[in-house]
This record gives structure tokens, sequence and C-alpha cells, in this order.
């Protein structure tokens, strides 16, 4: 399938994942995308990042979910995806979702606000987040709701 788009779920070990999981009441701490050979992600400390697939480490993932997407929509996701790439890790966004005041910054990541952008491209549309914050269980919802066969 030349025209597959993958998106992971990913339960980490570390303070922070265990933070997420916490705090948002979900299953999953981390989300990243698979396209063309390449994993995308938004990382702490690394901002977004793109990794062969084949050095890639993949311990971490626990849920799997592909899908054929067009050739067109296929491009519109690597555009925007490679666009983000050297942006930085929103920081503000997760603490958004411990403390209420703080709001996710505009031109930088976390893992499923880029997952909820680049599943709304793969499937036609445009994503309006309107400043929602998406954690990666509430991400891995409505990507199973949205491509429901």
């Amino acid at each position: 399938m030349k025209n597959k788009i993958t998106f992971n779920a990913h339960r980490g070990t570390g303070l922070l994942s265990n933070l997420i999981v916490l705090f948002s009441r979900g299953l999953y701490s981390h989300i990243s995308i698979e396209l063309e050979g390449y994993v995308y992600e938004a990382r702490f400390r690394k901002g977004v990042i793109k990794t062969k697939r084949d050095v890639w480490n993949d311990s971490t993932v626990k849920d799997v979910h592909s899908f054929t997407i067009s050739r067109n929509d296929k491009e519109v996701v690597k555009t925007f995806l490679e666009a983000q790439v050297g942006k930085t890790y929103d920081v503000r966004g997760v603490i958004a979702f411990i403390f209420t005041l703080t709001k996710p910054k505009i031109g930088a990541w976390f893992c499923s606000e880029l997952g909820i952008v680049a599943l709304s491209k793969a499937l036609g549309r445009t994503a309006r987040l309107n400043n929602q914050l998406i954690s990666p269980t509430m991400f891995w919802d409505i990507l199973q709701l949205v491509t429901k066969k």
C-alpha cells in the first residue's frame, strides 16, 4: 500500500509519560505518525522530528492503526509534516492539561496536536483546533471513530 498512513499510540514509562497518562486520564502518553518510511513525532526537548522507520525505536508502541489515503491527501500530509520538522515542543500545551489557565503555544506542537492536524489532512479535511487540548488517548478515540468502516 503506497498511499498508507499509520498512527501509533505509545505508553512510555518515564515521568513525563506517566504524568500525561495520569492528568489526561488516558491509556496513552504519545502519538507518532508514519508516512513513506519515516516517523514524525513531537518529542519533549527535541520538538518535531523525523526518523527513518528502520532505525526508529518502537518499543513503547501499544497500538497501531493504518489506512489508505489518496495520493493527493498523502502529499498534503507530507508537505504539512515536513514543514513542522524542527519546530519546538509545546510544553505550555501539555501543562495546560494540568493548569487550565495555561494556553498552548502557537507554532509549537505536542504529539496529539500534530497528529490531529495530520489526520484531518489525511482525510481531506481542515482541522479546527480552536485551542482544544487533545490528549494522546482522545486522539486515538477520534482516529477510531473517523476511520471506522
